[in-house]
C-alpha cells in the first residue's frame, strides 16, 4: 500500500454534494481522493487502479454500495472498506460486519474523524499484511549448547575422515625410562621363551 500521504481513497455515493464534501474533507487531510457516481463506475475504477480505501454509501442506484462491499470484501488482497450511510438497516449491517467490513458510520458526518479513521484503518491493515503475508525470515537462534553441538560434530567427522594408517602409533612405558612403540610380536616371541623355561623347569 502506498504511504501514508499518498493514500488513495475511493468515494462512493450518488449525492452530488457528500461527494465534494468528502472529497474536501479527505484532500485536506493529505489524501488522494477520486469519486464514483454508483457501485458500476467504482468497480470499473477498482479495475483500473489500486486504492487504499472505499468509502461508500449504502443506497445507490445502478448498483448499491452493500453489492459493492461485498464483492471487496470477498478478495483476498482487498482495500479498507467503509460504509458511509445515512440510513439504518440493522440487517445490511449485521451482514456486512460478519463479512468483515472494517467501519460503518452514519450521517451526519464529522469530515475530520471519518478522514482520521480512514488513515488509520488503512495503516492498521497495511501492517498486518506485512506481518501475516510477508513475515521476516527468522534469524537462526546460537547458543552454547549449538556450539558445543556443531564442535563435537566436527571433530567427530575430522575422526572419521582419518584413515587407519593416519593414527597415530601407542606407546607403553616400559621398566627402562623410555618408552618405545608397542610390537605385536614380540609379546608372540616372550611368550614362547616363557613355555620353554617351564618345560626346563617341570623336566
Amino acid at each position: 500500500m502506498a504511504k501514508c500521504a499518498q493514500l488513495m481513497p475511493l468515494v462512493v455515493d450518488d449525492e452530488v454534494m457528500m461527494r465534494r464534501l468528502l472529497h474536501r474533507a479527505l484532500s485536506q487531510d493529505g489524501f488522494a481522493c477520486n469519486l464514483a457516481n454508483d457501485g458500476n463506475e467504482a468497480l470499473q475504477m477498482l479495475a483500473a487502479s489500486k486504492y487504499d480505501a472505499v468509502v461508500t454509501d449504502l443506497r445507490m442506484p445502478n448498483q448499491h454500495g452493500h453489492a459493492l462491499a461485498t464483492h471487496l470484501l470477498a478478495a483476498q488482497r482487498r482495500p479498507v472498506v467503509i460504509i458511509h450511510t445515512g440510513v439504518m438497516e440493522p440487517k445490511l449491517a449485521k451482514d456486512l460486519i460478519v463479512r468483515g467490513v472494517d467501519d460503518i458510520l452514519f450521517k451526519p458526518t464529522d469530515f475530520s474523524v471519518l478522514a482520521a479513521k480512514v488513515k488509520a484503518l488503512v495503516k492498521r491493515r497495511s501492517a498486518m499484511f506485512r506481518e501475516y503475508v510477508m513475515p521476516e525470515a527468522a534469524e537462526p537462534r546460537s547458543t552454547a549448547n549449538d556450539s558445543t553441538t556443531t564442535e563435537s560434530t566436527n571433530a567427530e567427522d575430522e575422526l572419521s575422515s582419518t584413515s587407519q594408517a593416519e593414527m597415530p602409533e601407542v606407546s607403553v612405558p616400559l621398566r627402562s625410562s623410555e618408552a618405545r612403540p608397542v610390537d605385536a610380536r614380540e609379546f608372540g616371541r616372550g611368550w614362547s621363551l616363557l613355555q620353554r623355561v617351564f618345560s626346563w623347569v617341570s623336566a
